[in-house]
């Protein structure tokens, strides 16, 4: 029986456009670069400055990425304020799951407690026990969950290099925000999409594909 990992990386595989998540990986790294040469690279700044704008930028510029990606494969959009309304935040609908997106200083790392996050994650208590990770579920009635929570986890490639993107993840927080459900790579879930994207072009071809005709000769 599909055990609730295989399920929810295939619900993701269904539910996210290929070109979504393949321009979200190709586009991030000019990202992490522009917001590190417009505060490190910048003479107005010195280090301090600059560190205190890096993440400013670089959060400012990958919401915008987000939502215009988004917006270009069709998915549903909503822009949020947190509770006190200092910090908006972008929600995109995609089949079963609830996206947003969040710097991360590791790819493990459970995100500080925020208001909308412990609000989205309350639907994520039908993927908890008894559906944890490697546990056996009706696959069917996971699929039946609507409003999935993700986060969409990305961070630099260490301390020393703010420049470089070292990670991209789609991760599902339980409802309490004290584990994650699922943790999954989102250059692995390219591949996968990739992968499939390349066999069922491969498939049409043969579909289409006429057999030449002989001429008969008189």
């Amino acid at each position: 029986m599909m055990n609730a990992k295989d399920s929810l990386f295939e619900m993701l595989v269904d539910a996210v456009p290929f070109s979504f998540v393949k321009n979200l990986v190709q586009k991030t790294p000019l990202v992490y670069n522009e917001a590190y040469v417009s505060s490190y690279e910048d003479p107005r700044w010195d280090e301090w400055e600059a560190f205190s704008l890096l993440g400013h930028l670089r959060r400012a510029l990958f919401e915008k990425l987000f939502r215009q990606e988004a917006v270009n494969t069709g998915l549903i959009v909503d822009v949020e304020n947190n509770r006190i309304g200092s910090c908006p935040f972008t929600i995109i609908k995609a089949g079963n799951f609830l996206l947003t997106a969040s710097y991360s200083h590791s790819e493990n790392k459970m995100l500080q407690s925020a208001i909308f996050r412990k609000q989205y994650a309350r639907v994520n208590e039908m993927v908890e026990n008894p559906f944890l990770p490697f546990a056996e579920i009706d696959a069917v009635r996971l699929r039946d969950a609507d409003g999935i929570y993700a986060n969409l986890l990305h961070g630099s490639a260490s301390k020393k290099d703010f420049r470089s993107v070292g990670f991209m993840r789609i991760a599902i927080p339980s409802s309490d925000g004290s584990i994650y459900v699922e943790n999954i790579d989102l250059f692995e879930l390219l591949r996968v999409m990739q992968q499939r994207a390349n066999a069922n072009q491969q498939v049409v071809l043969v579909d289409i594909a006429k057999p030449k005709l002989k001429r008969k000769i008189n």
